[in-house]
């Protein structure tokens, strides 16, 4: 009896140890896996990842003029060898986007190694000054500075920008303002003989659009079209009399009568010129 009670305890005892060491062994090799295999997997990602057959063989630009290619390039960050599965497409169109001239970007990766870069290039509305002279799209940004071998049909923007500690800016809405003024004045037929050269802004009086011929024309602070065509009036019925402006204001309170200097003399008088 007491030889079978024992045997019996030696038999759970040794029960329990081995179910301990299972444990211990299992645990280890969890604990193993742990460890070898995220190194495995990254290994082996990072031979597929860095093996020739992704790396970026081809690049192709378009819609692009005003920007070049390397500039392109370089925003992209494509400048050097790169891999195409490390490409964030999103993030190369908003560095494209970001350079001047630029108004918008689409890149396409092609895992084999191919990219396709499209940009669209904002187009300028005008040649402002600020500190510089620089190419303002029609938004009121400024796009670049004028080079001596641009050759464009643009009205030149005076007194809507700033310029200190090398940064430069313009008053978007004056610009749209002011390409309002210049762009109803082309409307007018004394537009093809006098074409509009600059337009500028004063804050004591307003915008003035200087013509081709010199002439100064009075604008102001609002009514633009009205008042443009204001001007356009008391330049036919100066011309049916053989008389050129020198200033003409238009933005006084009176609407019947413009105020002219005559070109060639001192004095001014009032053309009735009524809308």
């Amino acid at each position: 009896m007491s030889v079978s009670i024992g045997h019996q305890g030696t038999r759970r005892a040794f029960g329990r140890g081995e179910s301990s060491a299972r444990l211990s062994i299992a645990v280890c090799i969890l604990l193993i896996a742990a460890i070898v295999v995220p190194v495995v997997v990254y290994r082996s990602w990072y031979s597929v990842a860095n093996g020739r057959f992704f790396h970026v063989k081809t690049v192709e630009v378009a819609g692009n003029n005003a920007v070049t290619e390397e500039q392109i390039l370089f925003a992209a960050g494509l400048d050097v060898p790169r891999n195409a599965l490390t490409l964030d497409e999103g993030e190369m169109e908003r560095a494209v986007a970001g350079l001047p001239m630029v108004a918008s970007a689409d890149v396409d990766v092609d895992v084999r190694g191919r990219v396709l870069i499209s940009v669209r290039e904002a187009q300028p509305a005008a040649i402002a000054v600020a500190g510089d002279v620089f190419l303002v799209s029609a938004e009121g940004e400024l796009l670049r500075p004028l080079r001596a071998d641009d050759s464009l049909d643009l009205p030149t923007l005076v007194g809507l920008g700033t310029a200190a500690s090398g940064y430069a800016e313009v008053d978007a809405e004056a610009v749209g303002d002011a390409l309002e003024i210049y762009d109803a004045y082309g409307e007018t037929l004394s537009s093809r003989f006098n074409p509009a050269r600059e337009i500028h802004f004063d804050t004591g009086v307003g915008f003035r659009m200087i013509l081709d011929d010199g002439t100064e024309v009075r604008i102001g602070f609002d009514r633009y079209q009205e008042r443009v065509a204001r001007f356009a009036e008391v330049e036919r019925i100066l011309a049916e009399g053989g008389l050129a402006a020198e200033y003409v204001a238009t933005d006084v309170s009176r609407l019947d009568r413009v105020p002219v200097r005559l070109r060639g003399f001192s004095r001014t008088i009032e053309v009735e010129a009524g809308q």
